[in-house]
C-alpha cells in the first residue's frame, strides 16, 4: 500500500487535490466519518462539495505533520492559511448569529402582531350600539346619483371631488365650494368627464385640494355598530350589514 512520502512537504491545495502521477491516500475525519483522499478521486466529501472547517483544519493539521523537517512550510504560508480557516470559522458564526437574529425577529412580530390584534379586539367590543363614522372610499354606481358624504381635514372654501374607475383612471372630477363647513355632500349624477354615462359598477373617490396635489378629505358613511365580527384580519364592525377594519373609524359620534 503506497502511503504518504514524509520525506517532502505537501501543500493543502496537493492535499485537496492529489496530483494524477502517484496514487496519495490520506485518512481524515469529518463529522466523527472516515473519508479518503486518493489520486483521481473528486469524492472529497461524500455527502457535500464544500469545504467545512472541521476538514480544513484537518488538512492543515496533516500538511503539517508530514511536511519536510528540512524544508518546512514557510511561515507566510502557515499564516495565510491560518487566516483562511479563521475567515471560514467567523462566516459561519455570523451566519448562524444572523439566522438566529431572524428568527428572533420573526417571533418578535409575529408576538407583537397578535398583541396589536388583542387590542383592537376589546376595544371593537366596547363600539357596539355607538354611532361612528367611518372612512369608505368606495362607491357602487348602479344606473341612479350616488350621493356622497364628505369630512374634511380643516376648513376651506372648495376641493374636488375626483372619482377614479377600478383601473386607477380618473373617470370624473369637479371642484365644489364647501365654505369653510368641515362636513358636506356632493351627489355624483353617473357622468364621466366627456359628460357621457358611466359605466355601472365599483369606483373610488378621493377628495383633493383643486390642484389635486394632496387629500384634504375623506368620504364616509355614518351609522350604529349592530355587530362585531371576527375574521383572519382581526375584528370587523358590522353598520347597516357591511364590514368595517376599526382602523378606518374616522369619529365616535355618540358615547
Amino acid at each position: 500500500m503506497t502511503g504518504i512520502d514524509t520525506t517532502r512537504a505537501y501543500e493543502l491545495e496537493e492535499l485537496m487535490n492529489p496530483s494524477k502521477q502517484q496514487a496519495r491516500k490520506v485518512t481524515s475525519s469529518m463529522d466523527g466519518r472516515s473519508k479518503v483522499l486518493a489520486e483521481g478521486d473528486t469524492r472529497i466529501f461524500e455527502e457535500s462539495n464544500e469545504m467545512g472547517k472541521d476538514a480544513f483544519l484537518n488538512l492543515l493539521v496533516t500538511q503539517l505533520r508530514y511536511q519536510d523537517p528540512l524544508n518546512p512550510t514557510e511561515d507566510t504560508e502557515f499564516v495565510s492559511q491560518l487566516a483562511q480557516f479563521t475567515s471560514l470559522e467567523n462566516s459561519q458564526t455570523m451566519v448562524e448569529s444572523m439566522t438566529g437574529l431572524a428568527e428572533n425577529m420573526n417571533e418578535f412580530m409575529t408576538l407583537q402582531t397578535l398583541n396589536s390584534q388583542s387590542a383592537i379586539n376589546s376595544q371593537s367590543i366596547g363600539l357596539l350600539g355607538k354611532k361612528v363614522r367611518v372612512s369608505a372610499p368606495e362607491i357602487n354606481y348602479a344606473g341612479s346619483p350616488v350621493e356622497i358624504n364628505i369630512q374634511t381635514h380643516d376648513k376651506r372654501s372648495s376641493l374636488m371631488v375626483v372619482i377614479k374607475d377600478s383601473e386607477g383612471e380618473v373617470v370624473f372630477n369637479e371642484k365644489i365650494d364647501t365654505e369653510g363647513n368641515l362636513n358636506t355632500s356632493y351627489t355624483w349624477q353617473g357622468l364621466t368627464k366627456e359628460n357621457l354615462s358611466a359605466n355601472n359598477g365599483q369606483y373610488t373617490v378621493e377628495i383633493m385640494d383643486e390642484y389635486q396635489n394632496r387629500s384634504v378629505g375623506s368620504v364616509y358613511v355614518e351609522g350604529k355598530v349592530e355587530a362585531i365580527k371576527y375574521t383572519d384580519n382581526g375584528a370587523n364592525v358590522q353598520i347597516d350589514g357591511q364590514n368595517y377594519l376599526p382602523r378606518y373609524i374616522l369619529n365616535v359620534l355618540e358615547v
